[in-house]
């Protein structure tokens, strides 16, 4: 008898500590306004939703314009170049316009290329803002040649605990010299910018499912954040993954081996436009597929 009581409290102790343990957060992208941009009418402009120091008026040169791309038809570039309106090199700069955000993003990802001359950098900057202060930042900085698009990844600091308002990206070639003159001919590529966002996941209940089952996400319509549950029998490498109406992946929400559950996700979709999405279930043999909706 004792030894039943205490397999029985063993059974009852192992049960929460196993639902603890199996609480987690999920870091998923949130693409930023135009970050790959792909929006660029055929004119000479800077693409919509930033800001360069191209000189269009009277047109002189251009330090920023469109490039190979890491993903889809557009990247873009900057590289340092002689100006006779200024009279010396300058360094090309793009920054976005202000980004409204609702979360706190721990990272700031994209892909870049570098091709430095004389020691200069190739510098990546975040800044997220409330009410006008500044409350978190980052910045990335590589000197070395990077031939073929590679990520960065930028950890962002915050000072305060309060949720930001407003961020703005910046990117720039910068000299490692004392008078901080860049070098004519370097040069970056950009392309896929994102941040990260954080969803939530953890085990609803004790009991073990019968079956692998995929529910229907509540709310839905919804905006910004819905929750999708599902159920697993046994043991199994899960992926919940969310598509556009075109196949394309856009997050995955879940990538891990679980242990028998039912689970809930709460997935925050800020950063992506109104529409139809499709969230697919992937476990042991077992795939299944739903329709969720974005409205704005």
């Amino acid at each position: 008898m004792r030894e039943r009581l205490l397999n029985v409290g063993l059974e009852v102790w192992l049960i929460p500590l196993l639902l603890v343990c199996l609480q987690r957060q999920v870091h998923t992208q949130t693409p930023i306004p135009n970050g790959n941009f792909e929006d660029w009418p055929a004119c000479l402009c800077d693409p919509p939703g930033w800001t360069t120091n191209n000189v269009y008026t009277p047109f002189e040169f251009i330090l920023v314009g469109p490039a190979d791309p890491y993903a889809g038809n557009f990247g873009i570039t900057g590289k340092a170049d002689s100006s006779a309106q200024f009279g010396e090199i300058v360094a090309p700069e793009i920054t976005s316009d202000s980004i409204t955000v609702t979360v706190r993003p721990k990272t700031l990802s994209g892909y870049y290329k570098f091709k430095p001359n004389g020691g200069d950098k190739f510098k990546a900057a975040i800044s997220f803002y409330k009410n006008n202060a500044l409350i978190g930042e980052g910045m990335f900085e590589d000197s070395t040649t990077v031939v073929r698009y590679t990520q960065f990844t930028i950890d962002i600091n915050y000072t305060s605990g309060e949720l930001p308002d407003l961020a703005v990206v910046s990117f720039t070639i910068d000299s490692s010299e004392v008078d901080k003159r860049v070098h004519a001919g370097s040069q970056f590529w950009l392309d896929e910018l994102a941040f990260d966002r954080v969803s939530s996941v953890s085990a609803h209940d004790d009991l073990v499912p019968q079956r692998m089952r995929l529910f229907q996400n509540y709310p839905n319509p919804f905006n910004p954040a819905t929750t999708i549950r599902f159920a697993i029998p046994k043991r199994s490498l899960v992926t919940l993954a969310l598509f556009d109406p075109l196949g394309r992946k856009v997050a995955t929400l879940v990538e891990e081996e679980l242990q028998p559950g039912e689970y809930k996700v709460r997935f925050d979709a800020n950063g992506l436009p109104s529409g139809v999405y499709f969230y697919q279930l992937h476990a042991a043999k077992f795939v299944a597929t739903k329709k969720l909706v974005v409205l704005r």
